[in-house]
């Protein structure tokens, strides 16, 4: 065979070699190989004073809540504007039907009975003659001019039988009075349930001497009817006034209008002697009333009113609020490569919220005046988170989120959990879930890059778009411990030969060493070309 032809060949089958080589085998890249990930980490555990911030779905200051109650009281006075003294009983001149009473318009006029009466009772009287007129059932001693608690018509014929039927009776009575717009006679006043007992007319008024201090006075015997009225019915608690001049000691004591009862009555009070106020608070009262019979044993009266006490409870509740701090633990992530940012959630309600760092344990805080960390040149951070308030409002704390990016080895995270489709191997992931970011402070967001690099080389490989994982941060019942969520890129893949990271160096092997034989064979032809040349010019 020529020998130019068998130098041809010889470097047509090292090609030939070599393509096989490039085409069949599969290089693999050597080295460590790394991957970068961002990393979310929800903050829930805090140190905190319990008794200044409330933790419950939120965070926000606790209110300091006070009660105050008190009364306050509104005195009113009410005049007094009835004197009425020294009655005449003229209960022989009605109680049987042998002679008769005259009763004029503007007399007062009582009755009395053996017995209290009660609704629906009935009263008789037997009227002589007169001019007709309304005859009015009212209280003792006063004139109602209306039916307070009956009334009826007499036509002014003599002779006439009347009955009233007792309404609007608060409670059994034994004493009304005749209010009468017209003079009448009358014969005969009896009741349905019990008998007359007294007849009182002829009161002498002597309210004049009882309504100013320094007027007179009006001197009171044991056996002589007074009674008193005044503007305003009295309720149990009121109380009646009197102002006395020096007289001898007495017991007072308060019952019905112009009819004596024993002590204590509706009150009693025992004066002394020496003139000054004597104060007697009503009491055992079925029912509000005006007039009253002022019984002592001998007393001089120079003045007399009323007051009445309307108590009033009033409450009030006062909500403060105090400033207050929350502190984290220590952050300090493994294979940290920088501190992103920390995002936040939170409403101020015109308050404010301020954000601190420390990277030596807390000795020393720096305010954030943004929320990012990046520059931050330190393998662990706490933060400190302080509520400030005006004492009114509180602001509120929803969510804070810790950003940062970590570096793992590839062979670690892949394992022996790798899955092969063809000559591309994936590493396992757990993909993040999505929600919605954290208003306020917000955070890194975008993308991650996943990088493959050989040893001393830094070569970008593949980048991945994803979601940054963001939760919301639950604030229930924290614990000291706080959970991290460090997750690799989903989609980050590296190319291998079927039988792994050695079936790739092999190949380089079979490469460099076709590649050494060629530059052989080479260098010998060359060599022995070269010979031969030399020889046939000698």
């Amino acid at each position: 065979m020529d020998k130019n032809k068998e130098e041809y060949l010889i470097l047509l089958f090292a090609f030939v070699v070599l393509a096989v080589t490039y085409f069949f085998v599969d290089p693999s890249i050597l080295g460590f190989i790394v991957y970068e990930n961002q990393t979310v980490e929800q903050i829930d555990t805090f140190n905190y004073n319990s008794s200044l911030i409330e933790f419950g779905e939120d965070i926000r200051l606790k209110a300091t809540i006070e009660n105050f109650t008190w009364v306050e009281s509104n005195i009113s006075f009410y005049a007094v504007n009835a004197g009425y003294y020294n009655p005449d009983d003229k209960v022989n001149k009605v109680k049987e039907v042998d002679g008769y009473l005259a009763i004029d318009e503007d007399e007062i006029f009582n009755i009395a009975f053996d017995q209290e009466l009660e609704n629906n009772d009935i009263l008789t009287l037997l009227i002589k003659s007169g001019s007709p007129t309304n005859i009015y059932l009212c209280g003792a001693t006063t004139e109602c001019g209306s039916s307070e608690y009956g009334s009826i018509y007499y036509n002014g014929t003599d002779d006439q039988w009347l009955n009233i039927s007792l309404i609007n009776l608060n409670s059994p009575k034994n004493i009304f009075g005749l209010d009468i717009e017209e003079d009448i006679k009358v014969y005969y006043i009896s009741s349905t349930r019990t008998n007359l007992s007294h007849a009182y007319i002829n009161y002498n008024d002597e309210l004049n001497k009882i309504q100013q201090i320094g007027e007179g006075y009006l001197a009171i015997n044991k056996d002589k009817i007074f009674d008193i009225g005044f503007d305003n019915a009295l309720k149990n608690g009121d109380i009646i006034n009197l102002y006395l001049k020096n007289s001898d000691a007495s017991p007072i004591h308060l019952c019905n209008p112009s009819i004596s009862c024993e002590p204590p009555g509706y009150g009693l009070v025992d004066f002394d002697g020496n003139e000054g106020w004597v104060n007697i608070v009503l009491s055992e009262l079925s029912s509000p009333m005006k007039m009253f019979y002022l019984d002592p044993v001998s007393i001089k009266i120079d003045y007399i009113n009323a007051s009445h006490t309307e108590e009033t409870t009033l409450a009030n509740q006062t909500v403060a609020y105090n400033p207050a701090y929350l502190e984290t633990f220590d952050f300090e992530p493994e294979n940290l490569s920088h501190w992103n940012n920390l995002a936040w959630d939170h409403t101020l309600n015109d308050q404010n919220i301020v954000y601190m760092y420390s990277t030596d344990g807390g000795s020393i805080w720096i305010n954030l005046t943004s929320n990012s960390l990046l520059g931050i040149n330190s393998s662990k951070i706490r933060f400190k988170i302080l509520l400030e308030t005006n004492g009114t409002e509180t602001p509120i704390l929803y969510s804070l989120i810790l950003n940062y990016t970590a570096l793992f080895d590839v062979d670690e995270i892949v394992g022996g959990n790798e899955t092969s489709e063809g000559n591309e191997t994936s590493l396992p992931v757990e993909t993040p879930p999505s929600s919605a970011a954290p208003s306020g402070g917000g955070g890194s967001g975008g993308s991650s890059q996943t990088t493959f690099a050989e040893e001393g080389e830094a070569t970008l490989v593949e980048t991945d778009e994803t979601e940054e994982e963001e939760k919301s941060l639950e604030l229930v019942n924290p614990i000291l411990s706080s959970e991290k969520e460090n997750k690799p890129i989903d989609g980050a893949a590296v190319k291998e030969t079927e039988e792994g990271g050695d079936a790739g160096v092999f190949g380089y092997f079979i490469l460099v060493f076709v590649i050494l034989i060629l530059f052989l064979i080479y260098f010998f032809c060359f060599k022995r070309r070269r010979s031969k040349r030399s020889t046939k010019k000698k």
